[in-house]
């Protein structure tokens, strides 16, 4: 299996525990907020729904372009509400596979990229560092959001394998 396959296995996973989790929030839970310095949960949706892709695209275009090409995926999430939710986290899925068509892995162990902090480390590098990571981190704070605003029917099985329970 190649790596770009890899990702985007690792990425559609992800995907799938962010939807499943989104099942679990409460009607009330959405405006739900740790502390005023905080996204509340719907900003976070909104924020998961652009964060890999934003990343992605960022990665592989030019390096002085990367603040428009935030700014213009994070247009598009201000626009996600409960009811899209799950279509904008498929539309990721779509423009993440668009974005990597055509990438080799040849061309994921030798294409050097700069990463938010600057360094420069290997494509294949970047995709698990940077929006693989992103949509991993962000999915465990929703998580958490859940459980802080009252779903305490979840657990461990519905954050590392969106399920209520083990199949089989």
């Amino acid at each position: 299996m190649s790596i770009r396959e890899q990702f985007l296995n690792a990425t559609e996973r992800q995907i799938h525990i962010i939807k499943h989790l989104f099942e679990k929030v409460p009607d009330d839970g959405l405006m739900y907020r740790p502390q005023a310095n905080m996204r509340n949960t719907l900003e976070l949706m909104r924020y998961l729904s652009i964060c890999a892709s934003s990343a992605l695209a960022a990665l592989l275009g030019d390096p002085e372009n990367s603040q428009e090409v935030y700014r213009s995926y994070s247009a598009k999430g201000k626009e996600v509400l409960p009811e899209n939710f799950n279509q904008a986290m498929d539309t990721q899925m779509e423009d993440i596979r668009a974005l990597m068509e055509g990438l080799s892995d040849k061309d994921l162990k030798s294409r050097k990229v700069r990463v938010i902090w600057g360094e420069k480390v290997p494509l294949g590098e970047a995709l698990f560092i940077g929006p693989l990571a992103y949509l991993s981190a962000y999915r465990m704070q929703f998580f958490l959001y859940n459980k802080m605003s009252g779903t305490s029917e979840i657990n461990t099985l519905n954050c590392w394998l969106g399920a209520d329970k083990m199949a089989g």
